[in-house]
């Protein structure tokens, strides 16, 4: 840098100047109580105020849905722009010179596989309250998604091949999945506020935008003698969905004209692997739940009592055809549905049952492939949880 040249605008420049409650309360209504203050969550729907602001140490928390960092992370997640872009942003209104030149440079970050949520159109006194909170999920939702790195070299390599995922016979970790380092976690029960290592899986609407993400918490990796997920006593949840997965998945490998559908990234992966291995390519696309890949049942069939236990229903094998869960491409002509072992198997028969009769309504050559009893895919691979 020479003299005559302006030093780049910092973080720090922007917190020792700009007020943090005077950013956050120009688009979040706060009242003061005690040392914070609190109000709505700007990023998820609520009723009773969970959004804590304090303006002695500069940060925010939301005790709701874990949102938390400092002005410069509330600027970015709420407008949906990268870091660059934010510093540049605050710096303007602080009142810090800012060459042009760099202003210029400011540009959001691309995404290179998924594509990132569409912009809803309508001006801002036409864009009602609903619109504006899902426009406000979709910029955390992909803050997420551009903050984190690709996965390879990363723990989250090293996790999915302690779970049985031969990543040399698919050519490495999907574009699908990052590495986000350092991901915030909030303790339901507790409201202990944690960040950890976590895998990151775009989950992608049937026109490939990203509409949610899906984490999964990881230990640090010098925590024991492979990568595994976060501890329960920490962690009593360590995957977590973070807007709607409806309709969307987490595509492992681009659909053919046959296509595998799982309900876990992992147990996908290990399936997906091992046939590879085997000179039987099979690409699969992870539905992430299993009502997902069941879709809604139809209304006129109500489910009916459980065989074994009483606190338990069984749910209808009828689809509601208007109510799809994973939409498959038109391309896909046979699907493998890929059934876990480890859970009810009257529940779950009954859900996975209902995914077939939906996609061979559709047109669909379908067939189940079922982990054995007790299992899931990972178990049958030595990779355990």
């Amino acid at each position: 840098m020479t003299a005559g040249e302006a030093r780049p605008v910092q973080a720090e420049d922007i917190k020792a100047t700009l007020s943090i409650e005077a950013v956050i309360g120009n688009v979040v209504a706060l009242r003061r109580a005690g040392a914070e203050l609190v109000g709505l969550c700007p990023f998820h729907q609520e009723k009773t105020p969970s959004f804590h602001v304090h303006a002695g140490k500069q940060v925010y928390l939301c005790r709701g849905c874990g949102a938390g960092g400092d002005v410069v992370t509330f600027y970015r997640e709420y407008h949906g722009v990268d870091f660059r872009e934010a510093i540049y942003a605050l710096a303007q209104l602080a009142g810090i010179p800012v060459p042009e030149e760099a202003i210029l440079q400011a540009q959001p970050k691309q995404s290179l596989a998924p594509k990132p949520p569409a912009a809803r159109s309508g001006s801002a006194t036409t864009v009602g309250q609903e619109d504006r909170q899902r426009q406000q999920l979709q910029a955390r939702i992909y803050s997420i998604w551009s903050d984190s790195l690709p996965a390879n070299g990363t723990p989250v390599e090293a996790y999915l091949r302690g779970r049985g995922v031969d990543l040399d016979a698919i050519g490495g970790v999907p574009v699908t999945l990052r590495f986000h380092p350092a991901l915030a976690h909030i303790h339901k029960e507790t409201g202990q506020r944690s960040c950890w290592p976590a895998m990151v899986a775009a989950v992608q609407s049937p026109t490939g935008e990203i509409v949610a993400v899906h984490r999964t918490y990881l230990a640090p990796p010098d925590a024991a003698p492979r990568v595994t997920k976060a501890p329960k006593d920490r962690v009593p949840k360590s995957k977590l969905m973070l807007g709607p997965c409806v309709t969307g998945g987490t595509r492992l490998a681009p659909a053919g004209e046959k296509l595998g559908v799982s309900e876990g990234i992992e147990n996908g992966l290990v399936v997906m692997s091992a046939l590879a291995r085997a000179g039987n390519p099979l690409p699969v696309w992870a539905a992430l739940t299993l009502g997902n890949i069941g879709g809604g049942g139809e209304p006129g069939y109500p489910s009916r009592r459980h065989p074994i236990d009483p606190q338990k229903r069984v749910q209808t094998e009828h689809p509601d055809m208007s109510r799809p869960g994973i939409v498959l491409p038109d391309r896909v002509r046979q699907v493998v549905i890929l059934g876990d072992g480890d859970s009810d198997p009257y529940c779950t028969r009954a859900i996975v049952n209902r995914g077939v009769r939906r996609w061979q309504a559709e047109g669909r050559e379908v067939n189940v492939i079922w982990a054995s009893p007790g299992m899931d895919f990972c178990d049958m691979a030595g990779g355990g949880k």
